[in-house]
């Protein structure tokens, strides 16, 4: 039972801790005998708490030893009871006390352990994705194999063997596209002339910044490199890689409410806009162009790439939507 130190009389802490003079007496007191409106007491973080003292430590020290002696000196049982109950008081006020710093401690322990299950199960979950990946690959690699097999064993019909080789070759593209489903490809980056030399992380992590992806860290970042290009007045284009594909998937939903020039990443005056698509094979880029050029011919409005996959459809009112895989499905 907690008694008030000011009126003597318990404590009844249902609604919440009472006040307790942590940098002083130790002594726990009502609300109202402190002059304090509970809520006040409640808005208290712990750190401040343990800072309070009551008014009778803010005005003079309180030292138990002269209680003793007066009890003493007073010569009576009454005087030594007194005392003893006082001393009874503060021994219950430091047991409730240490009660609840060991409380704080089990929460701050528990908040960690928490931690460290939710960093094995988000670790678990990468590496079962890893698995899923990895096995897919390796049924398009058996699936390819076989096909190879049964081709060098047929020996007739022309049509059918071309018709084979046509799908390997499907299968070859597929699978060479879906092995860059981490990657992204940023275009236009030009290479301030007075800096030859360039961090093409730094470049990253500034357009990162701009897109304000807040999440962005640089340990996401498998690889990134720029790679040549034909047309020696094109700027050369960024290849990242990143460790998941869900990151690269945040950079293409931001990509669309964000415009990044070259100016904002460091190249003063110069406003030339920089594009981050999905990094595609040549094989799919030249299918994407001649996608373009049809929907020209036909008509076509909308035309886009989404998880390496080209879509056309033919206005805001069509709801067919049509998946391009080879130059004859556009017929």
């Amino acid at each position: 039972m907690l008694q008030c130190r000011k009126c003597e009389s318990e404590i009844d802490y249902s609604d919440g801790d009472p006040v307790k003079c942590n940098a002083g007496c130790q002594s726990f007191l009502h609300y109202e005998c402190e002059g304090m409106i509970r809520d006040d007491w409640k808005k208290k973080n712990h750190a401040t708490r343990k800072k309070y003292k009551c008014e009778k430590c803010k005005t003079g020290k309180v030292d138990a030893q002269p209680e003793m002696e007066e009890a003493t000196n007073q010569n009576s049982m009454e005087g030594i009871k007194r005392y003893l109950d006082d001393m009874e008081k503060r021994l219950q006020n430091a047991v409730y006390n240490i009660k609840q710093e060991m409380l704080e401690d089990n929460k701050i322990i528990k908040k960690e352990v928490q931690d460290v299950i939710e960093s094995i199960g988000f670790a678990n979950k990468k590496y079962e994705e890893m698995e899923k990946e990895n096995a897919v690959m390796k049924e398009k690699i058996k699936e390819l194999e076989e096909r190879t097999k049964t081709l060098e064993g047929k020996a007739s019909d022309k049509n059918e063997r071309e018709e084979d080789l046509q799908r390997i070759k499907s299968t070859q593209n597929e699978m060479e596209q879906y092995s860059r489903n981490r990657n992204l490809e940023i275009l236009g980056v030009e290479k301030p002339q007075e800096k030859p030399q360039e961090n093409v992380r730094e470049i990253v992590r500034k357009i990162a910044e701009v897109l304000q992806l807040d999440n962005f860290e640089a340990e996401q970042i498998e690889m990134c490199h720029r790679i040549p290009s034909r047309n020696t007045e094109r700027a050369e284009s960024i290849i990242v890689q990143f460790k998941s594909r869900v990151h690269r998937e945040e950079w293409l939903e931001k990509r669309k409410k964000k415009v990044v020039t070259n100016a904002q990443i460091g190249n003063k005056d110069n406003k030339k806009r920089i594009y981050i698509n999905e990094h595609m094979t040549q094989y799919y880029k030249q299918l994407f162009w001649k996608t373009k050029q049809y929907a020209k011919v036909k008509q076509i409005k909308f035309v886009w790439i989404k998880n390496s996959k080209i879509y056309i459809r033919g206005s805001e009112d069509q709801k067919e939507i049509r998946w391009i895989r080879k130059e004859e499905d556009l017929t």
